[in-house]
């Protein structure tokens, strides 16, 4: 897309030219997979692709599966993993932001698996992010804002239900979960929030109403939304002010959905009357049919010609004021996310009833076991007794250290995806969620080695 700017002098910034500023930018975003050694391209995901956002806007993603709408918002988002090349601007509030910088005060990323901690409440997931995050704000401040969040999200009623793990324990609905995930991220305050499949996993009802609430928060909070969707009815999709519709790793349209319809008519792909243009445009670009490499490529150069004749300009800042306003630059502190950590560790083990008896059951047994193997053996006092008193001394240190390690160790891996997304979105550190996770197991580590030792 060609991009025009306009640089202006925002020393004294007023709202007027603020809202004319776009909160995100995004240009010529190439994203490649490289071999690290040979440090050549093996695929290309994305290449070029243009957009922008402003305040108060909500912008539908589409496209075919594997045309790069997952990648796109992880680069925008800086989560771009490792062996992958990305070329390109991406500004937020017209400040250039790094490769792979994740910025958790104005960019918050909604997954699309509702990863959250299965032993806690709905209100208590929310309350420790905010903790976590608005270090800013007194305690009463927290609650305050969790509550309203819960009522505004409408799971108030549901606020001290557990979130529930598939399979395991029942908690939340799916809708609610949904709900609890999309609050997570709004509970920081981003201004920009970026959605993987929202309404995945739901039926359309509880589809729809997850859409409102979003369309409804970007109204009432001036937030800007982008969100991939697959298959959205014609209900959803009208919530939505732009569209941007990719394949094969280029954009095939990016502008409003009222004018959506006459550009693809004018192309002669027709979109009826009664027709719902988000099924006719995935249709158009999924490969059902046999003119689809043609087709496509015939949409990115009508595309190409359409943004060269019509070049948008935009208001640029020559400073970073209005940035710096916007961004909170207060960070967290080690020891206030190693305190919140710890609590939340400590609520999430105590509640892990069915893990807290098998690991006492184990440690019961094994202690018994220990204890027939080597029972009387204080009774005989020769030395002949001794390597079997060897043997026992090295059982019960290797018993006591092995198996509580080996317990502690196992919940890291069970609890991998919730901290990736926590500590992407820059929740917390490595350091206190590790020392968190480690101090909250010593209790733990303490008891059942005594009731070991007890019995044996």
């Amino acid at each position: 897309m060609e991009l025009k700017e306009v640089k202006v002098d925002n020393i004294n910034i007023d709202n007027t030219l603020e809202n004319d500023v776009p909160i995100l930018r995004f240009e010529d975003i190439k994203v490649s997979i490289v071999k690290s050694k040979l440090n050549e391209n093996v695929k290309t995901i994305l290449n070029g692709i243009s957009g922008y956002i402003y305040s108060g806007q909500m912008i539908a993603l589409m496209g075919a599966s594997g045309a790069g709408k997952t990648t796109l918002i992880n680069a925008i988002s800086g989560r771009i993993g490792k062996g992958k090349e990305l070329p390109g601007n991406i500004y937020v509030y017209g400040k250039k932001m790094e490769i792979n910088q994740s910025n958790v005060n104005l960019i918050s990323l909604v997954t699309q698996d509702d990863i959250l901690p299965y032993s806690l409440t709905a209100y208590e997931t929310l309350m420790y992010t905010a903790r976590l995050v608005h270090t800013d704000l007194s305690l009463s401040q927290q609650i305050e804002k969790v509550e309203n969040l819960l009522h505004q999200l409408g799971i108030f009623n549901s606020k001290d239900t557990i979130i529930g793990e598939p399979g395991y324990s029942n908690g939340l609905s799916g809708g609610e979960k949904k709900r609890v995930n999309i609050g997570n991220s709004l509970i920081k305050d981003s201004d920009i929030i970026i959605l993987d499949e929202p309404s995945s996993g739901l039926d359309s009802f509880n589809a729809l109403n997850i859409m409102k609430l979003i369309k409804d928060i970007v109204k009432n909070e001036n937030r800007s939304i982008l969100s991939t969707i697959h298959q959205p009815s014609e209900d959803i999709f009208n919530l939505f002010d732009k569209v941007m519709l990719l394949a094969n790793g280029k954009c095939v349209y990016f502008d409003s959905l009222s004018k959506m319809k006459n550009y693809f008519n004018t192309l002669g792909h027709h979109i009826q009357d009664n027709d719902n243009p988000a099924d006719v445009v995935l249709d158009l670009l999924s490969n059902k049919h046999q003119d689809y490499k043609e087709t496509i490529e015939k949409l990115i150069v009508e595309y190409d010609e359409y943004v060269k004749n019509h070049p948008y300009q935009f208001v640029i800042p020559n400073n970073d004021e209005l940035y710096l306003r916007k961004i909170k630059l207060k960070k967290n502190q080690y020891w206030n996310e190693f305190k919140i950590l710890f609590l939340r560790s400590c609520k999430a083990q105590f509640r892990h009833k069915f893990l807290t008896k098998v690991r006492l059951m184990q440690m019961i047994v094994i202690g018994i076991l220990i204890g027939l193997l080597f029972f009387d053996l204080d009774q005989i006092g020769d030395q002949s007794t001794i390597p079997d008193r060897k043997g026992a001394l090295f059982m019960i240190t290797a018993i006591n250290l092995l198996i509580p390690s080996v317990a502690t160790i196992q919940q890291f891996p069970s609890e991998r995806p919730l901290f990736l997304r926590e500590y992407l979105d820059g929740t917390y550190g490595v350091f206190s969620y590790f020392f968190a996770k480690v101090t909250a197991d010593v209790p733990f580590q303490i008891f059942f080695p005594s009731v070991f030792l007890a019995i044996a």
